[in-house]
């Protein structure tokens, strides 16, 4: 958006002009040392993504793409893993509610999934998933200054185009049905804590919950994750996972929007729990797991880079690839364009 001043025809007084600009195409670059130990803590992810209006009334076309590098690491290094991720999205979004106060948007759509691990450059686990999910995303603002969603998303596997079967070998999990199905949600709240206190204007506090439900297995990049940015920050990325699980943390930030790098200070306290459903895991630690960890981090921005850095500590457990629970550092770095 550009704003404009100029001269009016009206005596001792000048016109505003707002150009704004849609930008269709976005893309982002991430680098980041959230993987795991065994896989190579370093991973580089691209994004593109593409969202076109169709319409006067607020219809969109959404496109994303996806892909993933790790580099291999720790005691596998000379087994010369190489995993692959190449991931599209095509969807189709209609705001049912546009409101200053609220919203509601409805998003439905196809997913595609090729997620591909080599062994000693033969394969070793191979996911083709194709999906088809359908997305209900309300928010609204109300008197005690605070924001809310609530989302509600199902998705459902589509057994077509080479598809991965129900028992393959090289499946990461065999149980696994491409006709799977799964169901999702968000809870939400950033509550200002302006006009709460003395000298409070810059803190917010936020909370966030994620869940998920499905009573068959899943394949490992459908189950429910916890463990990297979002939740369990204190663990390594995916953690633990599950058919069905629950996460949430709370949030205290101090956020400086008029400074150059615009940083937001924040700390917290997080936990998610898992079950697996599939016979071969009942009985074993892999049935059910939590975890929880607390920390502090920062956020900031420069024009189109963003720095994120967290001290985190496991509080539950000790993550599986460390030998105790001291606190962790994690940073990422990214380009938006």
């Amino acid at each position: 958006m550009q704003s404009i001043l100029r001269p009016s025809s009206v005596v001792n007084a000048s016109d505003l002009i707002i150009n704004i600009k849609n930008q269709s195409i976005n893309g982002s670059v991430k680098f980041d040392n959230h993987g795991t130990e065994f896989m190579g803590p370093f991973r580089t992810t691209y994004n593109i993504s593409g969202d076109f209006p169709i319409d006067n009334n607020g219809t969109r076309i959404n496109l994303l793409y996806s892909n993933s590098l790790v580099t291999p690491g720790h005691a596998i290094k000379e087994l010369e893993v190489e995993s692959k991720n190449n991931s599209w999205s095509l969807s189709i979004t209609h705001p049912i509610i546009r409101q200053r106060v609220q919203s509601l948007k409805f998003e439905a759509g196809l997913n595609y999934k090729n997620l591909y691990t080599d062994l000693l450059q033969k394969a070793f686990t191979k996911d083709r998933i194709r999906s088809f999910f359908t997305d209900l995303a309300y928010d609204y603002a109300d008197n005690l200054g605070g924001t809310n969603l609530v989302s509600f998303r199902i998705d459902k596997g589509l057994n077509s185009d080479g598809a991965t079967q129900k028992g393959s070998r090289l499946s990461t999990k065999p149980e696994a049905s491409p006709s799977y199905t799964k169901f999702s949600g968000r809870l939400v709240r950033d509550q200002s804590l302006s006009g709460w206190c003395d000298g409070c204007d810059n803190f917010s506090l936020f909370l966030s919950s994620n869940w998920q439900f499905s009573d068959e297995p899943l394949f490992s990049s459908e189950e429910f994750s916890v463990g990297g940015r979002v939740f369990g920050k204190g663990y390594d990325l995916g953690e633990i996972t599950g058919d069905k699980g629950i996460a949430a943390n709370i949030e205290l930030h101090y956020k400086d929007k008029y400074s150059l790098f615009n940083y937001d200070v924040y700390s917290f306290l997080d936990f998610g729990t898992i079950r697996n459903i599939d016979d071969s895991e009942k009985g074993t630690d892999n049935e059910k797991k939590t975890i929880r960890s607390l920390g502090v981090g920062l956020n900031s921005n420069y024009k189109d880079w963003n720095f994120a850095l967290a001290v985190a500590k496991p509080l539950a457990n000790k993550p599986a690839t460390q030998s105790d629970k001291d606190p962790r550092v994690f940073a990422q770095i990214s380009y938006q364009f």
